[in-house]
C-alpha cells in the first residue's frame, strides 16, 4: 500500500493486516467475499456459478496461454510493477505457482498456506521460455489430478490460511486467481508494445467472479456488485501478508476498531 493515509485508517481501526473492508469504525477482512457481501449487506450470492468440472475445463484453457509467458521478452523481466515489490517475471510465475499450491494441498492434504502460494521463481528460471516450461508441467499436473477427483465431493471444507472454505470455493479461487493475473500479463504485453497472443476475452472469464472493464460490460457470470467488490478490492494484487483466519471461520462477530467494543489483536508477516 502506497497511500499513507490508508496506513493510519487501518492503524485507526486496529486492523494490522489486509485486504480490509471498512465501515465507520468497523471492519472486515476481505479474504473471504462472502464475509464481504455479509458485511456490507449487499444480498448477493456468493457461491460459485461453476461446477467443478466446469472449472477444472476452463483452468486448463486459461493455463494454455503459456503462449503470453513466451511472447514477453527478457529484458522486461526485472521490471517492477508501480508501487509493488514485484517483477514481471515473478508475476509469470505466480500464475503457475497458483496451482501447484492448491494441487499440493490436494495430493498432500494440511493447510493450503500463503506462503506456499507467495513462493519465488528459482534462481535459475531467469527467462520467458523457463516459466513456460515450468507451467507447462503445471498443467500437465493439473490434467493428471482431475480423473482421480472428477466424482469426489467438492463441499467438503479444506483448511486455508485465510480460514475455512468448501472444497469447490478454494478451487473457484485458485482459477479466477490465475485467470486475473493471465490478463495482467496481456496487459503488460501491450505495455511492452507487444500485441498478445488470443488473449482471454469475456468469454473465458464467463462465470468466474470477475469484471471485463476493457469492455464495460459490468461482470462476466455474477451481479455487477459482486463483481465490483472484487475488483476494487484487488484482491489478486495485494501485497502478500499472513493473515489471521476469517472471523466467521473463528465462529467470530465483525472486528472493530478501538472506538468500538473490541479490536482484533492480529498480527501479520510480510511474505
Amino acid at each position: 500500500m502506497a497511500d499513507e493515509g490508508g496506513f493510519e485508517e487501518l492503524r485507526r481501526l486496529g486492523a494490522r493486516s489486509v485486504p480490509v473492508v471498512s465501515r465507520d469504525d468497523r471492519f472486515v477482512f476481505a479474504q473471504v467475499i462472502r464475509d464481504v457481501v455479509e458485511f456490507l449487506g449487499l444480498g448477493e450470492k456468493t457461491s460459485p456459478v461453476l461446477s467443478p468440472a466446469e472449472l477444472h475445463a476452463r483452468y486448463d484453457h486459461v493455463l494454455e496461454t503459456i503462449r503470453l509467458v513466451r511472447q514477453m521478452p527478457v529484458d522486461k523481466l526485472e521490471i517492477r510493477l508501480p508501487n509493488r515489490p514485484r517483477s514481471w517475471r515473478m508475476v509469470m510465475h505466480h500464475i503457475f505457482q497458483i496451482p501447484t499450491a492448491y494441487l499440493d494441498m490436494e495430493e498432500e492434504g494440511g493447510t493450503l498456506s500463503r506462503e506456499r502460494l507467495g513462493v519465488l521463481p528459482p534462481p535459475e528460471m531467469r527467462t520467458s521460455a523457463a516459466i513456460a516450461d515450468f507451467g507447462q508441467g503445471v498443467r500437465a499436473r493439473l490434467n493428471a489430478w482431475w480423473p482421480h477427483v472428477a466424482d469426489e465431493d467438492f463441499s467438503r471444507p479444506v483448511p486455508t490460511y485465510f480460514g475455512e472454505t468448501s472444497r469447490h470455493e478454494m478451487f473457484e479461487r485458485t482459477v479466477w486467481h490465475s485467470t486475473q493475473h493471465t490478463r495482467q500479463i496481456a496487459s503488460l504485453l501491450e505495455q511492452a508494445g507487444i500485441a498478445p497472443d488470443r488473449p482471454l476475452g469475456p468469454n473465458d472469464i464467463r462465470g468466474l467472479p470477475l469484471t471485463d472493464k476493457n469492455l464495460r460490460r459490468g461482470v462476466a457470470g455474477a451481479s455487477t456488485r459482486l463483481g465490483e467488490v472484487y475488483e476494487r478490492l484487488s484482491l489478486l494484487t495485494l501485497p502478500l501478508t499472513r493473515v489471521p483466519p476469517s472471523p466467521r471461520a473463528r465462529g467470530e462477530g465483525w472486528g472493530e476498531g478501538p472506538l468500538g467494543r473490541r479490536a482484533l489483536d492480529q498480527s501479520h508477516t510480510s511474505s
